[in-house]
């Protein structure tokens, strides 16, 4: 068996640091066989992400729910600008806990879709 690839830098962006953890462990566990994933930091305001991005220099961020679709096409550029085109981005989409997206979806659906996204996809994406 070939060692995983990476190891590759997780930045959230997420005003609830802990519930990122949580999920973002859950996509780590699931692809720690064929990857090697550090969920560095978390930004837990836009103003964040600069400083967080430039202390991480991440190769994949993740936004969470709570920021709109301009907010998190910000939080993006801002972090492309720093790190690069290269960098993977994955958006959840506004609103998904508050309007119980997240249990249509599926909890483990989701962060298996996660889990997917890290390992296959080369460019930002938005999820559901």
């Amino acid at each position: 068996m070939s060692s995983p690839s990476g190891p590759y830098k997780l930045v959230t962006v997420n005003t609830a640091p802990d519930r990122a953890r949580h999920l973002i462990g859950r996509v780590i566990e699931d692809v720690k066989d064929k990857y090697t994933i550090i969920h560095a930091g978390n930004a837990a305001s836009t103003e964040e992400v600069k400083s967080v991005a430039e202390e991480h220099r991440p190769d994949i961020l993740f936004t969470a729910s709570m920021w709109t679709p301009e907010e998190a096409h910000q939080i993006v550029a801002i972090a492309k600008g720093l790190v690069g085109e290269d960098l993977k981005t994955f958006s959840l989409p506004q609103g998904l806990q508050v309007n119980k997206g997240l249990a249509r979806c599926g909890g483990r659906v989701y962060h298996g879709e996660l889990a997917e996204f890290v390992g296959l996809s080369s460019r930002s994406r938005e999820a559901c």
